[in-house]
């Protein structure tokens, strides 16, 4: 076959969920597609194309997180190639942007590699290696509420479907914020009460999820080891998580490293977005609100021949 056309859809997600530091994470039904053509009878450097969220924010291609994974797949054989990125998650918010670029990456690497799926286990292991944290790249992959542990090279997870009549909102502001600047905010040093506090409401919030306790998640996000750090550097992202909650919704925590705000939510979502861009308007916040849901299906890809 001298040409082929891959296309491969990857959500956002969402890491920590309040109590799970590092080791919880949801995906999120917001998608990138991207399409990937190869004549391999060209000599032709790659090209990439953008569409979508901060299209004109133009990547080097040494910087493409997804043409690296590739590259490292295909021995850098890579002439010929062209790739379109159609990008909903938006960038640097706490979305999970760079797992999903990996995970595409690391799909389309080992499908043009041998046209077979390398195993699911392995993909998951090379992007835990890749984000040094597994809390993304694993629901990016799978789908669903994924509980993972690393310790240096073991590691595993598992996955909790999450039901249906769970939505999810979030508030996106316009100010970017990258994961590594965000976790320089936080003391190296957990004291035992804080740690106690979040191993308990993670289980908890396992738990809730699982059995659709839904009246237990405002307590079960709640989080003494990361989230407070990374909204001082915002502050008036705190306004919004209350107000959020004020007007109704199930729980509310910072998405990833943020600095998006997150909410679950069981009805009166028009509310809770009405609320959340009028609390920004009173405190000069330039953002946007998504409502969507949880999605248990993770990363996937079609072979056009």
């Amino acid at each position: 076959m001298n040409f082929h056309e891959i296309e491969v859809n990857v959500p956002a997600s969402s890491g920590n969920i309040g109590s799970g530091f590092d080791c919880v994470g949801i995906a999120v039904d917001i998608w990138n597609k991207i399409t990937l053509t190869q004549d391999i009878n060209s000599s032709k450097p790659p090209t990439i194309k953008y569409s979508g969220e901060k299209s004109y924010k133009k990547i080097p291609n040494q910087d493409n997180l997804t043409l690296i994974q590739l590259k490292n797949f295909i021995d850098n054989n890579i002439n010929g190639i062209s790739i379109n990125c159609n990008n909903n998650i938006p960038l640097s918010r706490g979305l999970g942007s760079s797992s999903a670029a990996i995970a595409a990456g690391l799909l389309l690497g080992s499908t043009l590699k041998n046209q077979q799926k390398t195993s699911l286990e392995k993909l998951i292991e090379i992007g835990i290696n890749e984000e040094g944290h597994p809390d993304n790249i694993a629901p990016t992959m799978i789908g669903g509420c994924v509980i993972s542990v690393l310790n240096n090279k073991e590691w595993g997870f598992s996955k909790v479907s999450i039901a249906e009549d769970l939505n999810v909102i979030i508030y996106i502001p316009e100010m970017e914020f990258e994961t590594k600047k965000s976790r320089s905010l936080l003391n190296p040093l957990i004291d035992r009460k804080n740690a106690v506090f979040n191993i308990g409401r993670v289980a908890l919030l396992i738990n809730s999820l699982n059995n659709k306790e839904y009246s237990l998640l405002k307590l079960a996000t709640q989080d003494m080891i990361h989230q407070d750090a990374r909204l001082e550097n915002f502050k008036e992202m705190k306004y919004i998580l209350n107000s959020g909650l004020d007007a109704g919704a199930l729980s509310g925590f910072v998405a990833g490293s943020g600095p998006s705000i997150m909410f679950f939510s069981k009805g009166r979502e028009m509310t809770i977005k009405y609320e959340l861009l009028e609390c920004a308007r009173k405190h000069n916040l330039k953002g946007r609100v998504i409502i969507t849901k949880p999605t248990n299906k993770g990363a996937y890809i079609k072979v056009k021949k």
